[in-house]
């Protein structure tokens, strides 16, 4: 029974302040610049300028609630953890302000029945060590991923993508074959699941399975492609993210550095945006977003593709095993009445598929199935509804009890 799409109402607060520290990059002089194919300038960087704190970086600090779970792409399920890969990771496509953009490939096609998809990987994409990120390193991030939620017993994203298998053609050639075509599955490409992650040999020091958290891994050690790497990280104190200068589009990458603060208690980490001590914060106290900072210019709310349901317990009990059972609660469930009691920016849901989920070219996935709201917003008729189908159960006078974990 759907509840709630869930809205990011702990939201990220920019300063305007913020826009004035991405203008003054453009000063920098170019001798700082690695030329394309210089691999002694670039380490000579990554040693110089990400390892280490250097006067005149542009840097952005932002506040986290706690500390993240892991930085691979495979096992990541947490906010935090995804955002930070996100920024170190990047796949095929990204998403740019909502629009998708080409990333790691430089171009695809898409087959007539819309259910084989060939990416062309971009030739100048690298790993943050050096080797070019191929087809290859996609077919075995993929595949091991796909195993991986398999292995967990979750719904996982390529379930929803309608997957069905990925192939290398060559290095520079990913195939990719789904069961049915899927309207919004380039728009999926930006999410972690479908990052590469770098294929070792034998003879290398293998970190493809970092679960765990930056704490189980030296993070000089974690290879990534993104547009940051990681510079240090002290747990669950502080996570400093530095521009990749391997990244294809470093040069447009107006950042230095990303100062992530892990800040717990919602009320210190708004103090401290107040004070103008960090830029972006993502940890808000509910009861300031609703009260004190909906009309405020330096709030922002964006809508996070998810949803809160009840699953139900059909192990205890017969009551439940009950179609008509199960029916008749969902009729007589107030959405709208809840979400306005939680008064945190979550909306009502009637579907499956939250309303921020678009096709890749920015559709809204609604647009294409029928909403049962008009069915089951609680009214007269539901209520109605949901009494016949009681009593059809036999419980038309009698309690039922139900306890929520």
């Amino acid at each position: 029974m759907k509840l709630g799409d869930s809205m990011n109402t702990k939201n990220f607060l920019y300063l305007i302040m913020i826009v004035g520290v991405f203008l003054i990059v453009g000063c920098r002089p170019d001798s700082v610049m690695p030329m394309e194919e210089d691999d002694e300038l670039f380490d000579q960087l990554l040693n110089e300028r990400v390892y280490k704190p250097v006067q005149g970086d542009v840097m952005v600090y932002w506040a986290i609630d706690r500390d993240i779970k892991t930085v691979d792409p495979g096992y990541a399920i947490d906010f935090n953890s995804l955002s930070v890969i996100n920024n170190i990771y990047e796949g095929l496509l990204r998403d740019s302000g909502g629009k998708l953009e080409l990333a790691v490939a430089e171009s695809y096609v898409v087959s007539e029945g819309g259910k084989e998809y060939t990416f062309y990987i971009n030739k100048n994409a690298k790993w943050s060590d050096g080797p070019p990120v191929t087809a290859y390193d996609f077919e075995h991030a993929w595949k091991r991923n796909f195993k991986l939620g398999k292995k967990r017993h979750i719904s996982t994203i390529f379930s929803e993508s309608n997957y069905e298998d990925c192939k290398a053609v060559s290095r520079d050639v990913f195939h990719v074959w789904l069961s049915e075509p899927t309207p919004y599955f380039l728009k999926l490409l930006t999410e972690a699941p479908f990052m590469p992650m770098r294929r070792f040999t034998n003879s290398e020091n293998s970190l493809v399975d970092i679960d765990g958290g930056l704490s189980k891994v030296e993070h000089k050690k974690i290879v990534s492609n993104g547009p940051f790497v990681v510079s240090s990280y002290i747990k669950d104190t502080e996570i400093i993210l530095a521009k990749n200068y391997r990244h294809s589009g470093f040069r447009k990458n107006q950042i230095d550095k990303l100062c992530i603060s892990i800040i717990e208690d919602p009320y210190v980490s708004l103090a401290a945006f107040k004070a103008k001590e960090i830029m972006v914060n993502s940890n808000v106290p509910e009861s300031s977003v609703m009260s004190t900072l909906k009309d405020d210019d330096t709030l922002n709310i964006y809508n996070r593709p998810g949803i809160c349901y009840l699953d139900l317990n059909y192990a205890v009990g017969k009551i439940l095993n009950d179609k008509r059972i199960r029916e008749a609660l969902n009729l007589v469930i107030d959405r709208e009445e809840i979400c306005d009691l939680i008064n945190n920016g979550h909306r009502p849901i009637f579907d499956l598929i939250p309303e921020s989920i678009t096709t890749d070219k920015g559709i809204n996935y609604s647009k294409f199935r029928p909403t049962r709201k008009n069915e089951i917003t609680v009214g007269e008729k539901t209520i109605d509804r949901a009494h016949k189908l009681m009593l059809e159960a036999g419980y038309g006078e009698k309690k039922i009890k139900l306890k929520y974990l």
